[in-house]
């Protein structure tokens, strides 16, 4: 019969190294010795048992499944850790081992090593801070083989044993390792393949020296990026559609100039006359775009007379007539005689509802009657 987990650890019950066994499924401590419930600065081993580490931060959850995911495949490790029962920290070196519960399932089996000498707190502090920072950062051989990669870096790419398998283009890490290793300080822009999908991270590689063997590596470190990129290339391409939307207005303002003047030309019919064929609707804009070419046309040209066809007028709105008759208003503000041709009977119905009286007006059938009048005089 096997044996229950409390009798296989009995042993370790009196042990003056702290020992606990966590139950990663459940994120609960399930076992523990009075060292351990000393570490932890428990009063009694219910009030431990009763704790959740799953809210611990997500980047230490990630080290604890990547810790249990070497663990699964036997053997044991070593690692220095932070701990901080009730905000008190606590660094110990950890030898961790896998242990089977009750029920068959798989736990860490804890032992809290005392530390050779107290660290100094500045390397303790730099380590806490490569652990709990987002930049990724990893640790690679001149072969490109992963020797550390942070918490950050295994949330973002999982375990992996090469780093170019983190590139969306793995043959760009040959090159880069060896600028690296050459001396360069490697910099580049590049698509990388995350648990999540592709990224756009920022990479810096520089060589350094593997403080445990002392041969050359590279050390790179990549930040994600995606969200700044993707705003400047947006910004890039609204820019770009901005520019092309202003051009395609400006030809558009251009065009329609051109079509007003073509829906009613200014011509010199001779005799210091000119002619304004109507040609379509004629509403503010038009008429404002009218008086703006014609009246420039009359001062100080000498012309005496000018023929307003409507021929090829649209029907007019009491707002049309009253734009014609302003028209008609500022021809003779500016000396010239207004001679009016073409008016069809829906016009000439609008025109006398409008209060129009013809008084001082020229009015004949037609722009050839109108030229031949005008040469006339």
């Amino acid at each position: 019969m096997r044996m229950q987990l409390a009798q296989r650890l009995a042993g370790l019950e009196l042990s003056a190294i702290p020992v606990w066994v966590l139950d990663v499924d459940r994120w609960r401590v399930c076992w523990v010795n009075e060292a351990g419930l000393e570490l932890w600065r428990a009063q009694e081993r219910d009030e431990l048992f009763a704790r959740d580490f799953s809210t611990v931060p997500a980047r230490v959850q990630t080290r604890i499944q990547a810790l249990a995911a070497k663990l699964r495949e036997g053997g044991v490790v070593r690692e220095s850790w932070t701990f901080y029962p009730h905000g008190v920290p606590v660094t110990v070196t950890l030898h961790t081992s896998s242990v089977e519960l009750d029920d068959g399932r798989f736990a860490i089996l804890n032992q809290a090593l005392p530390t050779e000498g107290a660290p100094e707190p500045e390397l303790v502090r730099g380590i806490e801070a490569l652990r709990h920072t987002s930049v990724m950062i990893a640790f690679v051989d001149p072969s490109g083989d992963l020797l550390m990669q942070n918490p950050a870096a295994l949330r973002a790419f999982g375990r992996t044993r090469a780093w170019s398998a983190w590139l969306s283009e793995p043959g760009e890490a040959d090159a880069m390792l060896r600028a690296a290793l050459d001396g360069d300080v490697v910099e580049r822009e590049m698509l990388t393949r995350t648990v999540d999908g592709e990224r756009l991270h920022a990479v810096e590689g520089r060589a350094v020296r593997d403080p445990v063997t002392g041969a050359m590596g590279v050390l790179f470190h990549h930040t994600d990026e995606t969200a700044r990129i993707g705003a400047e290339r947006s910004a890039e391409e609204r820019g770009r559609l901005l520019e092309e939307l202003n051009a395609t207005l400006a030809l558009v303002e251009q065009q329609r100039g051109e079509i007003l003047a073509l829906s009613a030309p200014i011509l010199d019919v001779g005799a210091r006359a000119l002619a304004l064929p109507i040609i379509g609707a004629l509403n503010r804009e038009r008429s404002a775009e009218i008086a703006a070419r014609l009246l420039p046309a009359i001062a100080g040209s000498g012309v005496d007379r000018v023929i307003l066809d409507m021929t090829g007028a649209a029907a007019l709105d009491e707002a049309g007539a009253r734009h014609l008759l302003e028209m008609v208003g500022a021809i003779r503000l500016l000396g010239a005689r207004a001679m009016i041709t073409g008016i069809q009977p829906e016009l000439a119905r609008t025109l006398v509802a409008s209060g129009f009286d013809g008084t001082g007006i020229t009015i004949v059938g037609s722009i050839a009657q109108g030229l031949s009048r005008s040469r006339k005089r």
